[in-house]
């Protein structure tokens, strides 16, 4: 549930343990989904860098994630 990168350790809240209904069919993926279309929106929003920086980091932690949390709703 913990994650570590750059030296610094943080909960991972898209561990599907913290989605509700995770057990169910195709709900983790549909989850992950919607948390990419927010990534997505907000990176479209002209954000200042800093903000836009850390749009960018959860996009790419979406993106490395979703695969793990398939693997999960498969099993």
């Amino acid at each position: 549930m913990c994650l570590q990168q750059d030296s610094k350790v943080f909960v991972n809240g898209l561990f599907d343990y913290y989605i509700p209904n995770s057990t169910q069919h195709g709900v983790i993926d549909h989850t992950y989904k919607q948390y990419a279309a927010l990534a997505e929106k907000r990176l479209n929003e002209g954000l200042p860098t800093s903000a836009r920086q850390k749009w960018e980091w959860f996009k790419s932690f979406i993106d490395s994630e979703a695969p793990e949390g398939l693997k999960w709703a498969q099993a």
